[in-house]
Order: C-alpha cells, then sequence, then structure tokens
C-alpha cells in the first residue's frame, strides 16, 4: 500500500503539471505584456486572445460556445432597458447554459460547465453593476471580452468583478511576496490533489464500515476542489490578481478562493457555505441574495441556492447539495442565534464580532462543548451530503451523477442527515 501511495503521487503530481503548464506560460505571459507598459487596448486584446487560447487547449473546438455565450451576453448588455441589464443578462445566460444541457452529451458538457458558468457570472455582473451605478458604463467590446475570456480565471475560476481585472492589467511591480503567493498557491494545489487522489484511497479501502467510507468518499471530493482552488489561486497571482493598495503599503497579498481550514473544522454549516468558495460567494450575495432580500430572509436563501443551481445546470445531484446545504445553514442558524438569546453565551453559527455583549464567552467550558458538538454536527452533514461524489465507475465520474446515483447513496446511508436536520428544525421551533 505504501508503493500505491508513493507511484500515485509521483504520477499524479508530474500528469498534473504537464496538463497545466501551458496555462501557467499564458497567465505569465499576460502579466508581461502588463509588465512592458503596453497600451490598453493591447492588454485588453492579449487577455482575449491569451483567454482564448488557454480554453483551446483545455476544450478544442468547444472553445466556440464560449464566444457564442460571450457575444449572447454583450449584446444582451447593450439591447436591455435601462436598470433591467442584469435581469436581462440573467435570463440569457441561465437560457444559455440550459440549452447546452440539450446540445451536448454528459460528457461532454461536464467537461466546461463550470468554466461556462465562470462567464455568465462575469456577464452577469456587468449587468447589475451598471444597473446599481457602480460601473459607469457597459466596457466596450475589447474589454469586456478580455475580461470574461481573460487567461487568470477562463478555467479554474475564481469568479472576479470588472473592478478586478482592470487591477490584473496593470503594471505592478513583481516582488519577493508574488513569488512567495505563486510557489505557496501551487504547493497547497498539489497537497490537495495528493490528498484527494492518492492519500484517502490509500488509508480506506472499500471494505470499512460504510459511514466511514462516505466520510473518505467526501473528504476525497472536498480535497478535489481544494486542489481546483488552489490552482485558480496560482493562476489570478501568475497574471497580476492579488496586489492590496493600503494606507500602511502596497503589496502583494495573494488571493483567497477556498478557506480550507473552516471547512475541514467548521463551526457550522454557516462557515461551509461561506467559506467553500469565497468568489462565488460574492457573486451570489452580491447580485442575487441582497437584491432578494426585500423578500424576507428564508426567501432570499431559496432564490440564491435556486440560482446557483441554474448556474450549474440542471444536475440534480448538485442541486441537491446545494439546497440541502442552504437549509442546514439557515436552520442551523436559527437554532444557534435562538440559543444564544436564551443561555446569552457565544454559540452563534458565525464568531460574534462583540463578543463582550455575550455574558459567556467562547472559552467557557460548556460554550466550548455547545460549539464542539455543532462543529461535530456539520461534519457529519458534509459526510452524508458528499458520498454521491463516488464511482465506481469511470464513465460515470466523467459524465456526471444521475439523480438515481445520489438517492442511492444517502438511501445507503438512510438518509440519516436530512432527518437530523428536520429533527434540528423542530428543535429550533419549539425554543
Amino acid at each position: 500500500r505504501l508503493a500505491f501511495f508513493s507511484d500515485c503521487f509521483q504520477s499524479t503530481l508530474s500528469q498534473t503539471f504537464e496538463f497545466v503548464l501551458p496555462h501557467f506560460v499564458l497567465c505569465l505571459g499576460l502579466r508581461a505584456v502588463c509588465l512592458i507598459r503596453a497600451p490598453s487596448a493591447i492588454r485588453h486584446l492579449a487577455s482575449l486572445i491569451m483567454g482564448l487560447i488557454v480554453i483551446w487547449v483545455f476544450v478544442e473546438r468547444k472553445v466556440m460556445y464560449f464566444v457564442v455565450l460571450a457575444v449572447v451576453g454583450y449584446s444582451g448588455l447593450l439591447l436591455a432597458p435601462e436598470k433591467r441589464k442584469g435581469v436581462v443578462s440573467s435570463l440569457l445566460c441561465v437560457s444559455f447554459i440550459m440549452s447546452c444541457e440539450l446540445v451536448f452529451t454528459r460528457t461532454e458538457w461536464h467537461q466546461i460547465r463550470g468554466s461556462i458558468m465562470i462567464v455568465a457570472m462575469k456577464t452577469i455582473s456587468i449587468g447589475f453593476d451598471v444597473d446599481d451605478n457602480r460601473l459607469s458604463h457597459i466596457p466596450g467590446v475589447l474589454e469586456f471580452a478580455g475580461f470574461v475570456l481573460c487567461p487568470a480565471n477562463a478555467i479554474f475560476g475564481p469568479f472576479v468583478q470588472y473592478k478586478t481585472y482592470l487591477g490584473i492589467l496593470t503594471d505592478r511591480p513583481l516582488s519577493k511576496a508574488w513569488f512567495y503567493y505563486v510557489v505557496r498557491s501551487l504547493a497547497l494545489a498539489g497537497f490537495a490533489l495528493a490528498f484527494s487522489m492518492c492519500f484517502w484511497p490509500w488509508i480506506f479501502d472499500r471494505d470499512v464500515q460504510k459511514w466511514l467510507r462516505a466520510f473518505t468518499v467526501a473528504a476525497s471530493f472536498r480535497y478535489s476542489h481544494y486542489f481546483v482552488s488552489y490552482l485558480s489561486e496560482t493562476t489570478s497571482v501568475m497574471s497580476g490578481l492579488g496586489f492590496v493598495e493600503s494606507e500602511s503599503g502596497d503589496h502583494w497579498g495573494g488571493v483567497a478562493v477556498a478557506q480550507m481550514e473552516n471547512v475541514e473544522l467548521p463551526r457550522s454549516m454557516v462557515e461551509v457555505a461561506t467559506s467553500w468558495n469565497m468568489a462565488s460567494h460574492l457573486f451570489l450575495k452580491s447580485y442575487v441574495y441582497k437584491p432578494a432580500r426585500k423578500l424576507g430572509i428564508f426567501s432570499a436563501i431559496l432564490i440564491t441556492y435556486f440560482a446557483s443551481a441554474l448556474l450549474h445546470g440542471l444536475n440534480f445531484q448538485l442541486s441537491a447539495v446545494l439546497f440541502s446545504v442552504g437549509m442546514y445553514a439557515y436552520i442551523e442558524n436559527v437554532l444557534r442565534t435562538k440559543l444564544a438569546k436564551k443561555l446569552n453565551a457565544c454559540v452563534q453559527a458565525r464568531r460574534s464580532h462583540e463578543p463582550e455583549k455575550m455574558k459567556y464567552q467562547e472559552k467557557v467550558w460548556w460554550v466550548v462543548i455547545i460549539n464542539a458538538l455543532f462543529s461535530a454536527l456539520a461534519v457529519f452533514h458534509l459526510a452524508y451530503l458528499g458520498s454521491p461524489f463516488h464511482a465506481d465507475s469511470p464513465d460515470l465520474q466523467e459524465e456526471g451523477y444521475s439523480m438515481q446515483h445520489t438517492l442511492s447513496q444517502w438511501e445507503h446511508l438512510n438518509f440519516a442527515s436530512h432527518w437530523v436536520a428536520l429533527a434540528t428544525l423542530l428543535v429550533s421551533w419549539m425554543i
């Protein structure tokens, strides 16, 4: 088994590095164009061309669908009436994603879904930013194309707003800090990939108890997500993202996409939901949740997770997991808010910014126990929700997981997590 881990580790890292090397080269190429202080139009054009090359390297001829989405989205922004550009662009992008579900085979769509979603999110953000006067006007054709197809985040993400993209194109000098954050992100990506592909399969084989197996499968899936997140941090910093301007001095501060420690050692499901992908959380919070909050918190949460499910495409497993996470987070937040008021203690789902207002602080022994129990509950939910991300057949992993597969995996675990969530809801009603 030790030989398996060693061989898996070496082969996985070497193959992955060869796979992403062209992406790294093109991101560094964009940084070089910006450092030589090329005219603004040239920088946007370089971003567009290098982004198209990156997409071609990964998906070949399907790059045309990225171009079509960019054209459709930009046309919608131009033709939509004032104060309706965000809504119109949202409808167009979601309709395009739904159409792709019908055009592509499941394997093909699974290959490009995440990258198409990034282009859609960028387009939608432009519409709402113009509606809310965060942008004074719609960017020009070249600026828009360079933004939505930027090589820094064309494949792995993360979502960035247009003003952040403009920061990438500045001639900010490189430094030891820049190099440190590139190496750091790349090292963490390698660590996460090794854990996902090699460590968990090496520690636990297929014959373990079903809940231990569920935990292993979920952990392997989570670490594959961290791999993509840290890889996106690497390409982003390579391209010039992560420069921080502050009163104490400008410096390279890196990019944070996922907060692994908050997911692996969660305080609550609320913390999991916000730390899983902070860029996507920013998008959903800014462009879906806040506008929908006038309908009420619960309705806004439902709309937010419904929008997230639509952006991910017609995939039952992802939709079911997303809605479950949303409901779990909402139920837990309600319960712990009530408990905090009843006990006058720091047991909220989020860490209090004003703990001094509570009589019993975080370090009181019984407060520690309560928070630890909720952390254990979150780990239990994560094991259950991640259990369907497992398939004996590689074809199933390439195609995506069906409703039947998802429900069968949860049925194998007696739908325990959903029953516990229902019990949590009943307790919150009774308090």
